[in-house]
């Protein structure tokens, strides 16, 4: 095992630290570990063309945008049209039997809470030299807002088939 270590330190100056600044980037800043193994220059040439892209003209951006809407409508709707059916509303903020007004209100307020949130990972992902980060910045916040909503929204228009 000794002898291993020891050849290995031996191939340890061979290689060329000083073509690349990226271990010493990430070395100096830990929050840069995620991002993909080019050299500084070779991101800055990458990145340089995206610096003045702007995340509210983009199509990928309203697209989730989009996504994030039609799934608090579809979840606002199936709460508010359980409620002909005596059905109580389990979620503690809007209370047992909550207007339409107040469903509306928690809604948008929901709807801007993780919109911003969408923005924050879009802008942070958008200039990632790695696809997947980019995937996820762009989609990760809309496929979860569709899935948790979405599946609020169906279990809701169940219950509500159920006592029909």
């Amino acid at each position: 095992m000794r002898k291993l270590i020891a050849v290995l330190f031996l191939f340890i100056p061979a290689v060329s630290w000083a073509q690349c600044s990226t271990h010493e980037r990430k070395l100096k800043n830990p929050l840069t570990w995620l991002k993909s193994n080019m050299c500084q220059e070779e991101y800055d040439a990458w990145a340089a063309p995206r610096q003045h892209d702007h995340w509210y003209k983009d199509k990928v951006f309203w697209a989730g945008i989009a996504v994030i809407a039609a799934s608090q409508v579809l979840d606002a709707h199936s709460t508010a049209s359980g409620f002909g059916h005596h059905i109580s509303e389990a979620n503690p903020i809007l209370g047992p039997h909550p207007s339409s007004t107040k469903i509306g209100v928690y809604t948008f307020g929901y709807f801007t809470f993780q919109s911003a949130l969408h923005v924050a990972a879009y802008k942070q992902s958008h200039n990632d030299p790695s696809k997947a980060w980019r995937l996820i910045g762009q989609w990760g916040l809309p496929a979860t807002a569709a899935s948790v909503n979405g599946i609020q929204g169906i279990k809701n228009y169940r219950l509500e088939a159920k006592l029909k």
